[in-house]
């Protein structure tokens, strides 16, 4: 197989020839690593941050569900209070 590049030194050819044969999948392959290794830290940042507010979020709701059942307790006895208190309940 003749590869013809006019007057260029047959040691850039080999030269040339290594970088397009080797280089660039090696390159490629290289890149894939670097760039899965990004988005899986991308990613786990993500989740990190995702989690501190699922956390911020589960703990303010329950406390508002401890309100809202308070005030449920109270508007019962209420209920019941007021009841007892009308005339033929």
């Amino acid at each position: 197989m003749d590869i013809s590049n006019g007057d260029v030194p047959k040691l850039l050819r080999l030269v040339m020839m290594f970088i397009d044969r080797v280089g660039f999948p090696i390159l490629a392959f290289i890149l894939m690593f670097y760039m899965s290794f990004y988005s899986i830290q991308r990613i786990t940042v993500a989740i990190t941050e995702n989690t501190k507010a699922f956390t911020s979020f589960a703990s303010s709701s329950s406390e508002v569900y401890k309100v809202i059942a308070d005030n449920q307790k109270t508007i019962m006895s209420d209920l019941k209070t007021l009841m007892l208190l009308k005339p033929g309940g």
